[in-house]
């Protein structure tokens, strides 16, 4: 079933009324490129010239490389252009026959969502959840 715009705009705006998001935790995995992870400091939906974007703001991100499913190579800073700003349009279009851009409760407080075209596969971990270690991540 395909949600309609409006059903995913209404599904983030009661996911972001939640207190636990802020102080949790962005992982965002995307291929070949890595994991990108980091505490939360901000998360909002911006309207920008007719999308609908949600806007997650961290304090820090590390990466990790990928070598097939899994991270290697363990966690460094990570200081690339706008390297604490993770931006994903909304959009109604499916992928692998889920809603990609609708949050979804995965359990432990986590939501789970995927960018546009199924890019990135992304977890917000609720304060209190999994949490990277910045003291494991080289370039602190």
């Amino acid at each position: 079933m395909v949600l309609e715009l409006r059903t995913i705009i209404n599904l983030w705006e009661q996911a972001l009324k939640r207190k636990d998001l802020v102080g949790g935790e962005l992982e965002h995995q995307e291929m070949p490129e890595g994991v990108f992870r980091g505490p939360i400091k901000s998360i909002k939906l911006v309207r920008d010239k007719g999308k609908v974007v949600v806007v997650v703001e961290t304090e820090w991100t590390a990466h990790a490389p990928m070598r097939g499913p899994l991270p290697s190579g363990g966690w460094k800073r990570y200081t690339g252009k706008n390297s604490t700003t993770f931006a994903y349009e909304l959009t109604e279009l499916e992928g692998f026959g889920i809603q990609t851009s609708a949050p979804r409760d995965i359990g432990s407080g986590r939501l789970h969502f995927g960018s546009l075209f199924g890019i990135a596969n992304v977890t917000i971990f609720p304060k209190g959840g999994s949490k990277l270690d910045k003291k494991k991540v080289a370039g602190f």
